[in-house]
């Protein structure tokens, strides 16, 4: 049995054409799409079917395009095979992604997030002269030297990503950027500068971050359903409340993807499934000898799904609708210790939903929708009778329909 974690990607995996088939093939992903233009306000799917690249590139429009996208993108995952991950990663701009889809920001405000990031990001970006360039085929070592000399002479320059030990990224001002990217090449490395990119992940960041912080601190923070791995630390969030802290942070120092990447293959991940419209995460996964799939890309994806479907061992693991209502029935704590309450409101719909599972069996197959709507509803009387919040009765049950692809089916019970 494999042992998968999601990868999200960052900036640079869009292009013209992004998510088209995924589109076509998945109601899903043409539900996730209509919410992000109900949300933006813009024609998003014209954007990334027809571009022209020049608009689809402009950073705003590029990261709220990569973010739909993989959001759809692990909807249709959890949908079609509803494996559930040991951890969830993202780099760069892709950790608001991975945090979305753990559940600590609802889409909406993860769209918003990306939104407003982008704005001030290229505020950093006019305002302070700064950009960014990816450096191959060098030890970081090398690049670390470089940046640390050009620091002692006055110049603002910074490594921005440790992607593999012979990939990294720099940002700062313009000009000092280009100071070392000579450097590089003299030494025998390669550059590709990121025009039009802000100086991410750099001390040129700090007035955004202040601001980041400031626009975070009036967003509803919801709780982990898988652990994420941070970019700032290379290790686990531990708390909901770590999170304004850690992308505060994770604004202005550099993304640690080798640390990310070696954190959960010594957890004994033996599979990394990309959440992206391309196999951009690859090259550095292969770099660090992992195992990846992107579930974006057409064959690979195919290969996913006959694997975790049609083998027999797996597919007795899968969870599907009914047992995941279950589940949440169960964990809840109850607070209403009236018994006859507690038969009637807990005991009986408990039942009723077993009940429904017997009548389809233990496998992931598809349900009538009165079916799951009955079970919801009981799943809904199970949790007043226990007098569980109103948060966490929204969590739990927000949670049920974005893994099973059901979230635009009922969404009066959100």
């Amino acid at each position: 049995m494999h042992k998968l974690a999601f990868l999200f990607p960052g900036q640079g995996s869009h292009f013209v054409g992004m998510c088209q088939s995924m589109y076509n093939e998945f109601s899903i992903v043409r539900e996730t799409f209509n919410e992000a233009e109900e949300v933006l306000g813009i024609d998003l799917k014209k954007l990334c079917f027809e571009g022209p690249l020049s608009q689809l590139s402009k950073t705003g429009n590029a990261h709220m395009a990569i973010f739909t996208s993989s959001v759809a993108i692990f909807r249709t995952f959890m949908k079609e095979i509803g494996y559930n991950p040991q951890f969830l990663a993202g780099h760069s701009l892709g950790e608001y992604s991975a945090l979305t889809c753990s559940g600590i920001f609802s889409f909406k405000d993860g769209l918003n997030i990306v939104k407003y990031r982008a704005e001030i990001a290229a505020m950093a970006e006019h305002d302070k002269d700064g950009g960014m360039t990816i450096i191959d085929n060098i030890d970081n070592s090398i690049v670390e030297e470089q940046c640390l000399k050009a620091q002692k002479e006055g110049k603002k320059v910074y490594i921005s990503c440790y992607n593999t030990k012979k990939q990294t990224s720099i940002s700062g001002l313009k000009n000092d950027v280009m100071e070392v990217e000579e450097k590089i090449l003299d030494l025998g490395g390669q550059i590709t500068p990121l025009f039009g990119s802000a100086p991410y992940h750099s001390s040129l960041m700090d007035e955004a971050s202040l601001k980041l912080e400031e626009y975070l601190n009036k967003i509803h923070i919801g709780n982990f359903r898988y652990p994420v791995v941070s970019n700032f630390t290379g290790a686990l969030y531990k708390d909901p409340k770590e999170v304004i802290f850690y992308l505060k942070n994770h604004f202005t120092n550099p993304v640690k993807w080798i640390d990310t990447i070696r954190f959960m293959d010594n957890k004994g991940i033996t599979m990394f499934v990309e959440m992206g419209v391309k196999n951009l995460l690859t090259t550095m996964i292969n770099n660090n000898k992992i195992q990846i799939q992107c579930f974006g890309q057409k064959d690979e994806r195919h290969n996913l799904i006959q694997l975790f479907t049609k083998t027999e061992g797996y597919k007795k693991h899968l969870p599907t609708f009914i047992s995941k209502c279950l589940v949440a029935a169960v964990s809840t704590e109850n607070h209403n210790w009236n018994n006859n309450e507690y038969e009637e409101g807990v005991i009986k719909p408990y039942k009723r939903i077993v009940e429904i599972q017997d009548y389809y069996g233990s496998e992931k197959c598809e349900y009538e929708v009165f079916h799951m709507e009955e079970a919801l509803k009981c799943l809904k009387q199970i949790f007043e009778t226990k007098i569980v919040s109103k948060k966490e009765q929204k969590e739990w049950i927000t949670q049920i329909l974005e893994e099973t692809g059901t979230i635009y089916l009922f969404r009066d019970f959100q």
